[in-house]
């Protein structure tokens, strides 16, 4: 009955999935109906040098990037991760009010004080959630801490080490999968899978047999599994963004422009002149998308678990990994498609609340299985 209490989320979580995600979609179409005049503009002015105020031709600002960014596989879609904000800013390093370009002043425009509250926002999420979560499984059983550990370790290991080292040869092997876009996409949310599960698997095994048994190791099994790849792809990456921030409104352009010459002075320069015409709340999709992936790996561990404990038999191993590669589905055809980011979102949300419900009322019909002697 503990562990049925402990499970009891699941379906209040299953109705605020579906409210957050028409809360998304509404707020997508009102970011979608903004006239062009409405929105903030990177307004640089490029004047020539010793004429600060001669009122030369304005620079046009870039297209703002509509695609996420997946650093884990160097192209290869590995997860829905939204963080098309993130990567210009931190790939950038560019401040300030004004940078000298070549003999050309040009002058930045400052990123709105929301886009600085919605990062830190989602950087407080990625951080926080998972050591909230660590702090409530420790409650409930003294091996948790050893759990949350060996499923931060299984991402590491499955998905950043030996996913890795899987896609450079099958890529070099078989340059036609990263040539047709379907087949790119079904490889990479099935390799996804496949790594991903077999790690946790290999990890409950082992927490299972030498440690804890209970529910609560599966539980924090996923809470260490979401949480390290919400601080590695979201936080650490937010963190930066709001140091590049804080120094372009404090007008620090020239520090963090130091060291760099030619095309990659010109790319940082172009590329931080949109950092002020990024709608807001762009920045806390990620935050919304990490906390989705996070119920999703709890989900799935707590799914590998019943397999370990024998409550389920293996075909339960199989199905995660359908599952996991079901829910990276919606991002990977909104990185390889174009799609609509915060449909997109919603579809991962209700995608993911599904999954955990369904897992929630199969643990219920499994719960009084015998576990493993």
């Amino acid at each position: 009955m503990k562990q049925t209490r402990r499970l009891g989320f699941l379906p209040a979580l299953l109705i605020a999935a579906l409210l957050l995600a028409a809360c998304i979609l509404l707020a997508g179409l009102g970011a979608g109906r903004q006239s062009p005049g409405s929105r903030p503009r990177a307004a640089a002015a490029v004047v020539a040098a010793g004429h600060p105020a001669a009122g030369g031709a304005p620079v046009q600002a870039a297209r703002r990037c509509s695609r996420p960014i997946d650093n884990r596989t160097g192209g290869v879609y590995n997860g829905p991760i939204f963080r098309c904000p993130s990567k210009f800013i931190q790939t950038s390093r560019h401040p300030g009010a004004g940078v000298a370009k070549r003999g050309i002043f040009v002058m930045i425009a400052p990123v709105p004080v929301l886009s600085i509250v919605c990062c830190a926002i989602t950087a407080l999420i990625a951080f926080g959630a998972p050591v909230a979560l660590t702090i409530l499984c420790m409650r409930r059983s003294r091996h948790a801490l050893m759990a949350v550990c060996t499923g931060a370790i299984c991402f590491i290991l499955g998905a950043l080490v030996l996913e890795q080292l899987f896609h450079s040869v099958m890529l070099g092997l078989f340059p036609v999968i990263g040539e047709n876009g379907m087949v790119y996409i079904l490889y990479g949310c099935l390799t996804a899978g496949l790594f991903e599960e077999t790690a946790r698997l290999i990890g409950l095994r082992f927490l299972c047999k030498k440690q804890d048994a209970s529910a609560v190791t599966g539980f924090a099994c996923g809470v260490g599994h979401g949480g390290i790849e919400a601080i590695l792809l979201a936080g650490m990456t937010m963190l930066s963004n709001l140091m590049v921030m804080i120094s372009i409104n404090a007008g620090s352009a020239d520090s963090l422009l130091a060291g760099l010459e030619g095309e990659s002075y010109d790319a940082a320069v172009a590329q931080l002149q949109q950092a002020a015409a990024i709608p807001p709340l762009e920045f806390l999709a990620g935050g919304i998308e990490r906390l989705a992936a996070i119920t999703l790996h709890i989900a799935l561990s707590m799914l590998i678990w019943m397999v370990v404990t024998k409550r389920l038999p293996l075909w339960g191993y199989a199905l995660a990994i359908g599952l996991h590669a079901l829910a990276n589905l919606p991002a990977g055809l909104y990185q390889v498609l174009g799609l609509n980011m915060w449909l997109t979102e919603a579809v991962v949300v209700v995608v993911t609340a599904c999954i955990a419900f369904a897992v929630w009322k199969l643990y219920q019909l499994r719960r009084e299985a015998p576990a493993e002697s």
